[in-house]
């Protein structure tokens, strides 16, 4: 399919000046709206992602990358966009896989499309440590007992979000770790949104770290755990029937 003017492409970034431009420079070649949510970025960011023509907009200080998103979402909304699809801005996404996604949506009416690592198998994809296997395969299982809902990429940053949803998560977004996923799908899913996956394998990353550490990581299934226990997810309005 061919780019569509009411998608803008969200991509959350912090300190990734030595891969941002190419990345913007893919989505726009695919023809798709790009806007930059720089997030207290001190490595020239901002100042990469404007030369390269994408739209920019930026935080004072480090918040996140869910509220990073938070922002692109609340931008899309204001500015009439029907749908985001996120993309990472360290070259890991394969952009040319943005249509996969949106397409998906827009065919099936699909509320939030997953990009997955796990549906396909693909020899050049992207190699995952046996710490986040471990912390996705748990998420995984607590959506499908809490939102009787199969997801497999719970952690996947490449995603669409369409109107209602949208709107819904600009409105109440979380910005703790990983909240933008995990967290994310299972309320999404358990609110009556519909949700579903395509496989997008992804490559490695070219420049930095990933802030998913092991230490990360263990402590995100304890806070995980702790708020589905007790109910303490972020919360939306329940997805009215059509």
């Amino acid at each position: 399919m061919t780019a569509t003017p009411d998608t803008l492409v969200v991509i959350p970034a912090y300190n990734e000046a030595l891969s941002i431009a190419r990345v913007i420079a893919s989505v726009k070649s695919e023809g798709w709206a790009c806007l930059v949510v720089d997030d207290g970025s001190r490595d020239g960011t901002r100042e990469v992602a404007l030369r390269s023509g994408s739209l920019v907009v930026s935080h004072a200080t480090n918040l996140g990358v869910g509220a990073a998103l938070r922002t692109g979402y609340k931008y899309a909304v204001e500015h009439g966009y029907q749908r985001v699809v996120q993309c990472d801005a360290d070259g890991q996404h394969r952009v040319q896989l943005i249509a996969e996604l949106v397409g998906q949506a827009q065919k099936n009416h699909i509320d939030l499309v997953i990009g997955s690592r796990f549906r396909e198998s693909d020899p050049h994809s992207m190699s995952i440590p046996g710490h986040r296997r471990l912390v996705m395969r748990w998420l995984s299982w607590t959506i499908r007992r809490k939102a009787n809902i199969t997801v497999l990429d719970t952690t996947s940053g490449f995603k669409c979000v369409s109107e209602p949803l949208l709107s819904e998560f600009a409105r109440s977004f979380p910005a703790n770790f990983l909240g933008d996923s995990f967290e994310a799908c299972l309320v999404a899913a358990a609110s009556g949104y519909s949700v579903s996956e395509v496989p997008t394998p992804m490559d490695d990353r070219q420049h930095g770290q990933s802030s998913a550490s092991p230490v990360k990581s263990i402590q995100y299934i304890a806070r995980s755990f702790a708020a589905v226990l007790l109910g303490l997810t972020f919360k939306i309005s329940t997805r009215e029937k059509t």
